[in-house]
């Protein structure tokens, strides 16, 4: 069983040298492209006024850390890709430690405030949590089985409770439509979200 912990967005973002190849395929990465980072490190991150993250502005052209080789042994070209490549840091309240929502493992659960307002739940918040499978779950989004795809007061899954101890069923504050019983099929995964706990 596991259980869910909260994320909360930190001002920090990870930075890496990135190289890859939009038009190949790698057997290292299970068909998709060659890449490779090399981690530069923390730093505060560029945000706007609203909140968004900002691409870095340095180039490093210069720097010797550039990946020179993907996983699979292919051997990056002068005219392969270069990009200062940085994602948004959050902390775990469980641990404290920083993380990526790339690498927030199974029970990771948070506030997607960016999603649009058709994606949000009766408090305002916008919850996504990683299943145990790894597969991401936008809780307040529509489910692919949705029986009301045009109406966009609705929610596919209600829920209860504050995050992250929710409970995710067909029943809660809110209407839903006729779609599953409250459960989630990653396709890899099936099962419920009870009180923080994934079953």
């Amino acid at each position: 069983m596991i259980t869910c912990f909260w994320l909360e967005p930190t001002k920090l973002e990870r930075v890496w040298l990135r190289r890859y190849v939009s038009d190949s395929r790698c057997s290292a990465a299970k068909g998709r492209i060659h890449e490779a980072r090399a981690l530069i490190g923390d730093r505060r991150a560029r945000l706007d006024a609203e909140g968004y993250h900002q691409t870095p502005r340095e180039k490093y052209s210069r720097h010797r850390r550039w990946p020179k080789t993907c996983a699979c042994g292919h051997r990056f070209a002068a005219g392969d890709v270069r990009q200062v490549f940085s994602l948004l840091l959050y902390r775990r309240t469980d641990t404290r430690e920083l993380i990526t929502l790339d690498d927030a493992p199974p029970g990771a659960m948070w506030d997607a405030w960016w999603m649009g307002r058709f994606w949000k739940g009766h408090d305002g918040r916008s919850l996504q949590v990683v299943c145990p499978d790894g597969r991401h779950w936008a809780i307040d989004g529509p489910a692919k089985n949705c029986t009301l795809p045009n109406d966009h007061e609705h929610r596919c899954w209600l829920r209860t409770g504050t995050p992250p101890r929710i409970t995710v069923s067909k029943s809660g504050p809110g209407r839903t439509c006729a779609a599953g019983g409250g459960s989630i099929d990653t396709g890899t995964y099936h099962g419920f979200l009870q009180d923080g706990r994934f079953t």
